[in-house]
């Protein structure tokens, strides 16, 4: 979708109908990515926020991070996975880190069939992933977002089953800048952590969870 960034400053009305175009059309080919950046979308104008920092914590691929920076002034990705294929942009920042809720040694799981389900989690995971897949385990020292003393509009939070380990590691960062949250998974106790400083619910299913902060509402 090029122009994107031109035309979130110019018609609101006519971006949502690029979104929606490209909404359905991913809806015939099953493409899930674009659903969520539909909604995504749709809340950043809803609730008036800038398209300033966009954090992608489980980046995984190029393929969604080329969208985000075509909107967004500036995108910082985290991703572990040596595997994965991210193509340089002027305002992406990469950092090959894997983000928890502190700061240790951990084995990390590349899965070397579907490289997206790679994971820190092997155990919660295993629930969800089909027997068969090739794995492969590298050492990795994690970090929290908090470290980073970054200034987010958006965080988009899917790493395979470690998303409450690292919203608890990036719990400072959201409750001074207020982010829109996007969580693929989300327990009630993280989803009562979130309520407690001010988040409500958007919308939220089996594995789509996005939040927003009272203030914005």
């Amino acid at each position: 979708m090029p122009h994107l960034k031109q035309k979130r400053n110019e018609n609101y009305t006519e971006l949502l109908f690029i979104m929606m175009f490209d909404y359905f059309r991913s809806a015939r080919k099953k493409q899930r990515a674009s659903h969520l950046r539909y909604f995504l979308m749709h809340m950043m104008y809803k609730y008036g926020f800038k398209f300033s920092t966009y954090l992608d914590v489980g980046a995984c691929n190029s393929i969604e991070l080329d969208q985000y920076c075509d909107l967004f002034d500036n995108v910082v990705a985290f991703e572990p996975n040596p595997k994965a294929i991210i193509i340089p942009r002027d305002n992406l920042i990469l950092h090959q880190k894997a983000l928890s809720d502190r700061e240790e040694v951990r084995d990390f799981h590349i899965d070397m069939t579907i490289p997206h389900y790679s994971t820190l989690n092997r155990q919660k995971m295993d629930k969800y992933i089909p027997e068969g897949h090739d794995w492969k385990i590298m050492q990795v020292t994690t970090a929290k977002l908090d470290d980073y003393e970054l200034r987010p509009s958006c965080i988009k939070i899917d790493t395979e089953g470690e998303d409450d380990a690292v919203v608890r590691g990036a719990y400072s960062t959201i409750t001074k800048w207020k982010p829109i949250l996007y969580l693929e998974f989300m327990s009630q106790e993280t989803e009562q952590s979130l309520i407690d400083i001010g988040y409500t619910v958007e919308y939220s299913s089996w594995i789509d969870n996005f939040l927003i902060h009272e203030d914005y509402i």
